[in-house]
């Protein structure tokens, strides 16, 4: 939902334009299309909170996934207020660091919120716009070159412990393989996949949340199929035995068909084809920047401002998630991960995520070890970018209707 400015811009906002800011954020992306997050409107701002339902226990074990999608709602939602003329005060909140201890049940718990957000009035610049954060759309389909965008990455504002590096297409091909032989042999992780699937428009859940197959680039026949062959308990626990009864000696197979590749060290250049590119975080840069912060307060991005001694939750600038980043920093790749999918769609270009690849253990290794990349170095990201082959698939939202 588009938000535009008024003459109403001097004072806070209300409840009703606070209900469209975040009826606007809500097209953040996030794995599976789960939308972890929750908001409850408070006095001139919003508090953040996790919905641990909306979480992916199997797929998603150090609760990276989840962080780097209320990154990119927080991202977004400072997007769409400087689009209404409001500049947002976040800070990020000790709980923020227990994300990957959430019970897998029960209501999000709004009395220990992960982020606050305060906004006030004021011009806050942006390159992007409440209609970007809109229309921005995922294509995972056929990927055609276009002109080259990541050489110039001012839109993408990336802090300086964050770094874009492109990916060879052959080593993104073996990656893949590699990442789809994982999945198919880990039946948690497959049958929490399987759960998010929306196969028909019949499905209720279909307008809401998960991932429609068409985003997947299938047929509506073969939804329709594999819906009314997976809806009964008995033909869903064999298929899931078949497949990874299938799936891990491929896994294997692939492994083994990896070997050992030269390092690419090349940074992200003006080479022709579909680019792929990982974000990769240096977490003790990550750190040092956490203690500045703290110290010093900051400036984020897209007009947000931190205040000082708020940009992170106390006892972050040292401390790591199972992820092996702080949470604090990794919301922030999450707001630069949504900045640099925006940058892509400012030029008519959608991007593919490959989760995948960072999610199996063998392939994120592999992924180490083919960029050169040192100990301290994190990938937190992968994806393609290109212009989509055909119309891309608009996923749907709980904030979609009121």
């Amino acid at each position: 939902m588009p938000v535009t400015t008024t003459d109403d811009d001097h004072r806070q906002p209300d409840h009703d334009q606070l209900l469209d800011l975040i009826r606007a954020a809500g097209r953040a992306p996030s794995a599976h299309n789960t939308q972890p997050w929750a908001t409850r409107i408070r006095d001139g701002g919003v508090d953040l909170a996790v919905d641990p339902r909306r979480t992916l226990p199997a797929g998603d074990q150090t609760g990276r996934d989840t962080l780097l999608a209320l990154g990119a709602w927080l991202e977004c939602f400072t997007i769409v207020a400087a689009t209404a003329g409001l500049r947002t005060m976040i800070t990020i909140l000790p709980a923020v660091e227990q994300v990957d201890q959430l019970e897998l049940t029960g209501a999000p718990d709004f009395g220990r919120p992960v982020a606050r957000v305060e906004l006030v009035p004021g011009a806050a610049a942006s390159p992007f716009s409440a209609t970007d954060v809109a229309e921005r759309a995922v294509f995972r389909g056929r990927l055609i070159p276009g002109p080259q965008l990541w050489d110039d990455l001012t839109d993408c504002d990336l802090p300086p412990w964050l770094q874009l590096r492109r990916l060879d297409s052959p080593a993104m091909h073996r990656l893949l393989r590699l990442g789809t032989g994982y999945l198919l042999s880990h039946p948690l992780v497959l049958s929490e996949l399987i759960a998010w699937l929306r196969f028909t428009p019949a499905d209720a859940r279909t307008r809401r949340d998960g991932l429609d197959v068409r985003s997947l680039g299938l047929p509506t026949g073969v939804g329709r199929l594999l819906r009314s062959w997976l809806r009964h308990p008995a033909r869903s626990r064999a298929t899931l035995r078949l497949v990874t009864a299938i799936g891990t000696p491929l896994e294997l197979f692939w492994r083994a068909r990896t070997g050992d590749r030269p390092p690419d060290r090349a940074p992200v250049s003006n080479v022709a084809g579909v680019d792929h590119l990982v974000l990769i975080a240096d977490p003790r840069l990550a750190s040092e920047s956490a203690g500045s912060d703290a110290s010093t307060g900051s400036a984020g991005p897209a007009g947000s401002a931190q205040p000082a001694g708020s940009a992170r939750p106390a006892g972050s600038a040292g401390s790591t998630s199972p992820a092996g980043i702080g949470a604090a920093a990794l919301i922030e790749a999450g707001r630069a991960l949504l900045r640099c999918w925006l940058h892509a769609h400012r030029h008519g270009q959608r991007v593919a995520p490959h989760s995948e690849i960072i999610d199996a253990p063998f392939a994120a290794a592999a992924l180490h070890a083919r960029l050169g990349l040192s100990r301290s170095q994190l990938p937190l990201a992968v994806f393609s970018s290109g212009h989509p082959d055909g119309t891309s698939p608009r996923s749907h939202r709980l904030t979609d209707t009121p």
